[in-house]
């Protein structure tokens, strides 16, 4: 687990245990497009309607395409978001969702685990929704959304109060139909000092809620809801290391994880157990860490790592099973690389080189778009969630931020027009 903290190469950053990041943004905060929020402002005011890609026009012929390349239209820095490692997007209903852990204190001691809302193409998010204590140091304890088929909404995070005392909590909210948090269930506790639960995410599906962990033996399980309560946490499978994971739900409805250190593996829900899939055999010629996944209308699934030589890697799952492996980009990534996908068939990744944010989008039967990029200086581990309002894709990327010795959150959002 040192190896986390020490080089700051993956999503983890040197371990910090007291101290606080100072105050609110200010002007001087803003990024070189911050220009553009301020024109876009008046045509904000009200929220669009329907824009995620959950719901995307299907009356309307199918985009396939884009017209031109996106061009980046807002920048600037999340206004109380501080402290929050891996701020995790996700769009529904016009909405654009960002949850985290916040803290004011670097150690996550007063760490709260939140939800900010704003509309696709508004210049800032709202007032947070505040969901629980998720208290512990940030680089273990995550707060992550999904968003079902359906619409349904839910998040998961983890609350480790102290970690001599304990007692360490699970816990997974879903957000009703009036957009009120106000289902809390605790998926799991201990006061076992010798327990170690790191990283969070979450899935539903048919076949029930998932919530997914790491475990002190650096193995990834989870714990499933079919309506009548939370079972006992198990052992997805035992492939690989875990020092990182992902979920998503496939077309087919059955969820799927991927998990990445050194080597990459995936699982799928078979209805009793999840599989065993190698993507990347650990020890090889190449170091992939800190994956992303999303899965594609026609049963496909899509994952993205970085490597340490470094590259941007992209490996696809057939709705067979199969998995294939390749470099798209040479750029170094700092920290995650996110993917996303929309109801189109449109393919996204997005990450920070800790210079700027990249952005690419491939077409359904098309290849990756030249990267296009905003200026945003010491970031790291992208998210990304995507819109539609008619012919118009955003594509809407959170990061966290690190200026000198503090922790913020930037938000960054591109616009290109399909055919």
């Amino acid at each position: 687990m040192r190896r986390l903290c020490a080089p700051l190469l993956l999503l983890l950053v040197a371990c910090s245990a007291t101290g606080a990041a100072e105050g609110s943004p200010s002007d001087d905060d803003a990024s070189p497009i911050d220009a553009n929020a301020e024109a876009a402002s008046d045509a904000s005011d009200a929220a669009p309607s329907d824009t995620s890609a959950d719901t995307a026009d299907v009356s309307a012929p199918a985009p396939t395409a884009l017209v031109a390349p996106p061009v980046a239209k807002l920048g600037f820095r999340v206004e109380g978001m501080t402290n929050t490692k891996a701020p995790m997007l996700a769009a529904v209903g016009g909405e654009v969702l960002l949850a985290g852990t916040v803290a004011k204190l670097k150690s996550g001691a007063d760490g709260r685990a939140t939800v900010r809302a704003k509309a696709p193409s508004a210049p800032a998010f709202g007032a947070p929704s505040d969901l629980g204590d998720a208290r512990g140091q940030p680089d273990y304890a995550g707060t992550s959304i999904h968003v079902a088929a359906d619409g349904a909404t839910s998040v998961a995070f983890l609350d480790q109060s102290d970690e001599k005392t304990r007692p360490v909590s699970l816990w997974f909210t879903r957000r009703d139909a009036s957009k009120a948090w106000t289902t809390k269930e605790k998926v799991a506790t201990t006061t076992d000092v010798t327990t170690l639960w790191y990283f969070v995410d979450l899935t539903t599906a048919p076949a029930g809620s998932f919530v997914f962990t790491a475990n002190k033996d650096q193995k990834v399980q989870y714990a499933r809801n079919t309506g009548g309560g939370w079972s006992a946490q198990a052992l997805a499978h035992a492939d690989g290391v875990a020092m990182f994971m992902r979920a998503t739900t496939l077309a087919d409805g059955r969820p799927l994880f991927v998990h990445a250190y050194d080597g990459a593996w995936a699982g799928a829900w078979t209805g009793a157990a999840f599989t065993s899939e190698t993507i990347n055999p650990a020890g090889g010629a190449r170091f992939l860490a800190e994956p992303t996944v999303a899965a594609l209308p026609d049963g496909r699934a899509i994952a993205a790592f970085r490597s340490v030589d470094p590259g941007i890697w992209v490996a696809e799952r057939s709705a067979a099973g199969v998995w294939s492996l390749g470099k798209v980009f040479d750029d170094k990534a700092e920290g995650i690389v996110a993917v996303a996908t929309d109801a189109y068939g449109f393919s996204h990744l997005a990450w920070t080189n800790g210079a700027k944010v990249q952005y690419a989008v491939r077409p359904p039967k098309g290849t990756w778009s030249t990267p296009v990029s905003a200026d945003a200086p010491t970031t790291k581990s992208a998210s990304l969630a995507v819109t539609w309002e008619g012919s118009l894709l955003r594509a809407h990327i959170a990061c966290e931020e690190w200026p000198a010795d503090a922790l913020f959150t930037r938000y960054v959002m591109f616009e290109a027009t399909a055919k």
